[in-house]
């Protein structure tokens, strides 16, 4: 299983956060769900660890709520798929 850390945002990073933002009820019902509550704070807001699983990858995120907007801080990205 192949990881990749990353915290700067690339073109996945933003269209994953602007489609959790699109689809903001459920996001929120996922973070309800299976999400775990990390911290609050002033800065970040509610933060939040929420795993996803997409396109063969298993995708671990941090997630901030902060004055309605829902923010990717981490995301670390796991390759699903056995090498051949």
């Amino acid at each position: 299983m192949k990881k990749e850390e990353s915290q700067n945002p690339n073109y996945l990073w933003r269209k994953l956060q602007g489609h959790l933002n699109a689809a903001k009820e459920s996001t929120l019902n996922a973070l309800k769900e299976r999400g775990v509550f990390i911290e609050c704070c002033e800065e970040r807001g509610f933060v939040y660890q929420l795993a996803l699983s997409a396109f063969e990858e298993v995708i671990n995120l941090e997630i901030g709520l902060k004055d309605g907007d829902i923010i990717i801080h981490q995301m670390v990205r796991y390759n699903s798929q056995k090498a051949v």
